[in-house]
């Protein structure tokens, strides 16, 4: 197993899946029409445990063999 590249991998998707649920969290105020805060009390801690979830969701699969499964499984479905 190659323990950076799966390191960087679980960084990476916890980033990403953070700030995409940050971003999906401000479209929804702003087609409410609420004021957006953009920095909110709870902010950090989102971030953090939305990070560190997807993180963990990654290494759990890669653990349990299901991301070498989906792989030999994949078939684009948008062409």
């Amino acid at each position: 197993m190659n323990i950076p590249k799966l390191l960087f991998e679980m960084f990476f998707l916890g980033v990403s899946f953070a700030l995409l649920g940050l971003l999906v969290s401000y479209i929804f105020d702003v087609m409410q029409g609420k004021k957006i805060d953009w920095w909110p009390k709870h902010v950090y801690g989102m971030l953090v445990g939305s990070a560190t979830t997807a993180a963990l969701f990654h290494f759990i699969f890669e653990i349990a063999g299901l991301n070498e499964w989906y792989v030999k499984q994949y078939k684009p479905l948008l062409k």
